[in-house]
């Protein structure tokens, strides 16, 4: 009996190829514990045009970076200005050697034109701090000229080593504090305290900036120009510059203050009016994103102006984000 022959051989049964078309299938759609199916498609990104983009980001340094150049002539846009004079302070203040001592205390506020105070004496492992709060010196003879009120839009100090560098040693410490002492207390030396708290080397090229942080509401009230002696509660946190161990009793850092504020002008002034530019116009979206930045930053920052502002922008560019992410910016705030 013949075999049936198989294969590709001649003769062989010719089978019709397969479809290669294929079957619609729905995928399984994926439920999770709470028994609700997630969105299969992401929300589509809310984009600004760039140009409004670019200025919420100057906006928001404007009033949180004191080092950037558009804090200069800053205000704050609230709404609450009424015709305000926006002025720069600049100042600097190099801690002179106290006697037995190497190394110096100076607390920085946000007054003004009383804007912080230094340690006087030394004894026993403790500071005496100064009688009387001091002035900051530099341009704000022509605050205290002009300003009945004022507020602060930003304000921060940048520390600098002026020690050479075969000379240099000892550390810096600083902290963020709640408040200013009280003129003629006694401070403890290296016993440090505050909601932030680092301390660097002095070496050649020590250069650190701090950010002063609003404290509460009031910081974006109007308030009277300080004495030697009193100090209004502004609304802002107090820093505290220690140096320590530096080997000898002589001048080690500098200190350069920044306040960026708004003036009030005096009754005698107010013919001024008429060259001063019109307030900043009311951007809700400005300040809540500013006070984004503030809550997720440190005070802190490792290096001069420069560093401090690529670490505000970086923040500033999280908060637009999450500013565009949450569809206000459909509403145009």
């Amino acid at each position: 009996m013949a075999r049936k022959r198989s294969g590709k051989g001649k003769g062989a049964a010719v089978k019709a190829p397969r479809s290669k078309q294929k079957k619609n299938k729905t995928p399984p759609v994926p439920v999770n514990k709470s028994g609700l199916a997630p969105s299969m498609k992401k929300p589509p990104k809310l984009r600004l045009e760039p140009a409004r983009k670019k200025n919420i980001h100057e906006g928001i340094c404007s009033i949180t970076d004191p080092f950037c150049y558009h804090a200069k002539n800053a205000k704050l846009p609230d709404g609450q200005g009424g015709g305000t004079l926006a002025f720069q302070v600049r100042a600097h203040y190099s801690p002179g050697g106290i006697t037995g001592a190497t190394g110096s205390i100076t607390y920085c506020g946000a007054n003004l034109p009383y804007g912080f105070l230094d340690a006087t004496s030394y004894a026993a492992g403790n500071f005496t701090m100064l009688s009387v709060y001091s002035n900051v010196g530099g341009n704000v003879a022509n605050f205290s000229a002009y300003a009945q009120m004022f507020r602060i839009v930003s304000w921060g100090i940048i520390v600098r080593n002026t020690l050479p560098a075969l000379t240099a040693q000892g550390m810096i410490t600083i902290s963020k504090m709640s408040s200013m002492p009280p003129v003629s207390s006694v401070e403890a030396a290296m016993q440090e305290t505050g909601s932030e708290l680092t301390s660097y080397p002095i070496c050649a090229g020590t250069e650190i900036s701090v950010i002063g942080k609003p404290s509460g509401g009031s910081s974006k009230m109007f308030t009277a120009q300080n004495t030697t002696t009193t100090l209004p509660g502004v609304g802002w946190d107090v820093i505290k510059v220690e140096v320590s161990n530096t080997g000898v009793a002589a001048t080690t850092i500098d200190i350069e203050f920044y306040y960026n504020v708004e003036i009030q002008l005096k009754e005698a002034n107010v013919g001024l009016h008429q060259f001063i530019r019109p307030d900043a116009p009311s951007a809700p979206q400005t300040i809540a994103a500013s006070t984004t930045v503030m809550s997720k930053m440190g005070s802190i920052i490792e290096g001069g102006a420069a560093r401090a502002g690529k670490v505000v922008l970086s923040h500033a560019e999280d908060a637009v984000e999450e500013f565009l992410s949450s569809g206000m910016a459909w509403l145009g705030l």
